[in-house]
Formats: structure tokens, sequence, C-alpha cells
């Protein structure tokens, strides 16, 4: 609770900040989304070159992702979904999908695919907007996911991966989970501002109001009184 009618950020409550932050996050998220629909397909061309004997395999999986994450967006506003589970479905998909490339690559793409899995860990770091917890859950499913894989691989030994890339693919993992949530407490501030600011506004605009129906006020009792000391001074 505001401690007085001048503390604008604490009148800025979670149900008002709430709606401005989901209408914010709404943006990057549906942005998210579209890249994945049509980028993830697209793809497909690097498996055809790098994993040649399993690029098919891959081709449905990158259709099946993007046909969910289209399902995802389309049905967010009838089922009245958080924008962030539009970010979420492409997001944990395309670590799954990433994840079970490590079964099938060769020593030799190790490193490329790691640094595959980085670009994605950056591109959402760069545009996902939720708390922390949820970064922490799909870091930990997509490490668990990738460690699940990598033990089917016979071709790639841990200590391999993780000389090619893999000890880097931990870092930007948890530098991913950082920085989306310091872009979410800027976001949380620079909103709780604006409706404080929104807030101050309205409140200057009520007491202009106010002022100017004491000073009508004043003036009506002004003119009244003169009036009555002419019909005074007439009698």
């Amino acid at each position: 609770m505001p401690t007085n009618k001048f503390d604008f950020l604490g009148q800025v409550t979670d149900d008002k900040l709430a709606p401005e932050l989901e209408r914010t996050s709404t943006r990057f998220h549906v942005t998210v989304a579209w890249v994945a629909i049509v980028l993830d397909p697209v793809f497909a061309i690097t498996d055809y070159f790098n994993i040649a004997n399993h690029w098919q395999t891959l081709l449905v999986i990158r259709v099946v992702v993007s046909a969910l994450t289209l399902c995802a967006l389309l049905l967010r506003k009838r089922f009245k979904l958080p924008s962030f589970v539009v970010a979420l479905v492409p997001f944990s998909l395309i670590s799954m999908q990433n994840a079970y490339v490590y079964a099938v690559i060769d020593a030799d793409n190790v490193l490329g695919q790691n640094l595959n899995y980085m670009a994605l860990l950056i591109g959402a770091a760069m545009f996902v907007l939720w708390r922390w917890y949820y970064s922490v859950l799909m870091i930990g499913v997509s490490a668990v996911a990738t460690g699940f894989f990598l033990s089917v691989n016979k071709l790639v030994t841990p200590d391999y991966f993780f000389i090619h890339g893999g000890l880097l693919l931990i870092a930007v993992g948890i530098f991913t989970v950082v920085l989306i949530n310091t872009r979410y407490r800027l976001v949380v501030r620079e909103t709780r501002a604006r409706l404080a600011l929104r807030i101050s506004n309205e409140a200057i605009r009520m007491q202009a109001d106010q002022i100017k129906d004491i000073n009508e006020n004043l003036e009506k009792i002004v003119h009244e009184r003169t009036a009555e000391l002419e019909t005074k001074n007439k009698a």
C-alpha cells in the first residue's frame, strides 16, 4: 500500500502491472513464434549437407515443431493463453529437436551443432520475457535431453563433446538464464515507472480540475457579492 498520496510507484499494484507486462511481452513472444514457424523448417537445408543420412527425419521433426508452434499461436486468444506459452512451445520443442541431433551426428559436426544450440539460446535471451524459473526449467530439461541423446551416440564421447564447444554451451546456457532474468526485471521496472507516471499525470489533471472548480466557484461568489453590493448601493 502507498504510504501517502504522492507515492505513485507504491500505487502501481500487481493487478495494474500484470496487464501491461502481458502487452509488452506479447510483442516479443509472437515474434519468437513466427521466427520459429518460418525459419526452423528452412534450416533443414543445413541438415541435408551436414547430416545426410538423417535429414529426412529431421525435416519431419522441424515441420511438426513449426506446426505445433503455429497451433499455439492461433489458439492463444481463443483459450486466453498467456503470451509466454507462445514462446515456451517453440523454445522447448526446438531444444528437444537440437538435443536429438546429438544422437545422429558424427564427431566432425559436434562443434557446429554446439554453435547452433548457442545461437538458439542467445536468440531466446534477446526476445523471451518471462520469470527466471521458466528459463531454469527449459535449460535444465534441454541439458538432460542433450545428455541422454549424447549417451546414445557411440561416435561422440563426453570428453570430445566438452572440448568441442560443450563447456562453452553450458556457459551460454547459464548466461541465457541471467540475461533473460535481467531483461525481465528491467522491463518490470520500466513498466512500473511508466504506470507511476501515468498515475501522477492523472493526479495532476485531477488537481488542475479541482483548482479550476475552486476558481470558478470563487469567481461566482465574487460576482454574486459584487451584484449584491451594487444592488444595495442603488437602493
